[in-house]
C-alpha cells in the first residue's frame, strides 16, 4: 500500500550538481571518483545545514535541497542563496587544497526557484522517501540545468525575495 503524507509550503529550492563529473570519473575511476563524490556531498550537507535547509535527494553527482520546509523560515530564499554561495566558496576551497582530486577542478552548477512545493514522505513501509513535487521544483532542475559551470541561476520568484541582499545580474529568459 502506498502512503503519501504532504503538506503544501512555500519554500525554495535548490538543484545542484556536479559540471564535470562525466570526465572525471573517466579519469579517476570508481573507487577514487566514490571518495570524491562523499567529499563533494559532506560540503554540500554542511552548506545547507548551516542555513537549516534540508537536501531530500541525492542524485547521481547532485542533489536537492529545500529551504522554508520541514523548517519554516519567511527568509527561505535568502538562506538558500546563502547555501548557494557557502557552497561555492567551500568547493573553491577544496580545489585549491591537496586534497584536490588529480586531473581538475570540481565545478557545479545551481538553480534556484521559489514557490509552492508539496512536501512529504512518499512511498510504503519498504522504501520511504521525504521529497518536495511541484513546478517549483522542475523548475529549479531547469534553471541548474542551464548554469555555466560555478554559476547560480535563480528564477524571477527568487529574484524578487533576495533583490538588495546581493549582487545579481539578468541573464535574459530562458525556454524551458
Amino acid at each position: 500500500m502506498l502512503r503519501c503524507k504532504a503538506n503544501a509550503s512555500k519554500s525554495t529550492v535548490l538543484f545542484c550538481d556536479l559540471a564535470n563529473s562525466t570526465g572525471l570519473a573517466e579519469q579517476l575511476g570508481p573507487e577514487a571518483m566514490h571518495a570524491v563524490l562523499n567529499q563533494f556531498f559532506a560540503l554540500a550537507l554542511d552548506a545547507v545545514h548551516r542555513y537549516e535547509g534540508t537536501i531530500n535527494q541525492f542524485l547521481g553527482d547532485g542533489f536537492m535541497a529545500l529551504f522554508g520546509a520541514p523548517i519554516a523560515h519567511e527568509d527561505h530564499a535568502w538562506r538558500a542563496v546563502l547555501a548557494a554561495q557557502e557552497l561555492r566558496l567551500q568547493l573553491h576551497a577544496y580545489n585549491t587544497g591537496q586534497d584536490r582530486p588529480q586531473g581538475g577542478d570540481l565545478t557545479i552548477r545551481m538553480g534556484l526557484n521559489t514557490g509552492v512545493v508539496v512536501v512529504g514522505a512518499i512511498g510504503d513501509n519498504l522504501r520511504m522517501d521525504y521529497t518536495a513535487v511541484g513546478d517549483t521544483t522542475n523548475v529549479a532542475a531547469r534553471l541548474e540545468q542551464e548554469a555555466a559551470s560555478n554559476q547560480i541561476i535563480c528564477s524571477q520568484a527568487t529574484h524578487r525575495l533576495i533583490a538588495g541582499y546581493c549582487t545579481t545580474r539578468s541573464l535574459g529568459t530562458f525556454n524551458l
